[in-house]
């Protein structure tokens, strides 16, 4: 099981096509789960942010078990998501 986090912030322009851009790369896998925070939103979701140095949004990270295997850095095409996660 492969875990997406994707960062994202309420003045991010990339943020949303983002969002929508890594739903379509994993719409037909069944084996990745997309969890989406926005660090505006909530306190623990800004110290989350922290604690995994996230530094702007949005920032994409691929989770493997409890381990961040890649990351990807800001609003990115369909092929960089795609092959970010053909390696896992």
């Amino acid at each position: 099981m492969i875990e997406l986090w994707l960062f994202t912030s309420n003045d991010c322009p990339g943020c949303d096509p983002m969002r929508r851009k890594v739903e379509m790369v994993i719409s037909e896998m069944d084996d990745v789960r997309l969890k989406v925070f926005n660090v505006d939103e909530k306190d623990e979701y800004m110290d989350l942010a922290r604690a995994f140095y996230i530094q702007s949004t949005p920032t994409l990270l691929i989770k493997k078990g409890d381990t961040v295997v890649d990351h990807i850095i800001g609003n990115v095409s369909l092929s960089t998501i795609e092959e970010a996660l053909n390696g896992y």
